[in-house]
């Protein structure tokens, strides 16, 4: 399983993300966090990432697409107020759709099952979200 992450996060709203960042950390994995989604397809052309994880707040549905062709797989935080465009990040080519917020504990299963392979993940999963 390939443990390098690409965590895109603009400079604006990144401490919030450092304490996930830190736990993925501590959790075996190589997170690195950028400012841009060029920045990210960038370094992607240099590696493949286990896993990309991006926020649809800062990225267009154009910019996953530019992501998922990179050849790594993407996994799109969706904020409620994008929640009904889950199911077009999934057809982009996002191998996960993680609704905000979500506890660490499921981000870092999520992350992991992506990372080993695992698509069309979503969280919560439809089976949840009706239940709830």
């Amino acid at each position: 399983m390939n443990r390098s992450l690409i965590w895109i996060q603009p400079e604006k709203g990144r401490s919030e993300d450092r304490s996930r960042i830190a736990r993925l950390r501590a959790a075996q994995f190589l997170p690195v966090p950028v400012e841009s989604i060029d920045t990210a397809v960038h370094l992607l052309r240099q590696f493949q990432a286990g896993a990309v994880i991006v926020r649809t707040g800062a990225a267009t549905w154009d910019d996953c697409v530019r992501l998922v062709a990179t050849g790594s797989p993407v996994v799109a935080l969706i904020a409620p107020e994008h929640a009904a465009l889950a199911d077009r990040y999934l057809l982009a080519g996002c191998a996960a759709i993680v609704a905000e917020p979500c506890p660490f504990t499921d981000l870092h299963a999520i992350v992991q099952r992506v990372a080993s392979g695992e698509r069309q993940v979503r969280w919560p999963d439809a089976s949840v979200a009706q239940a709830g």
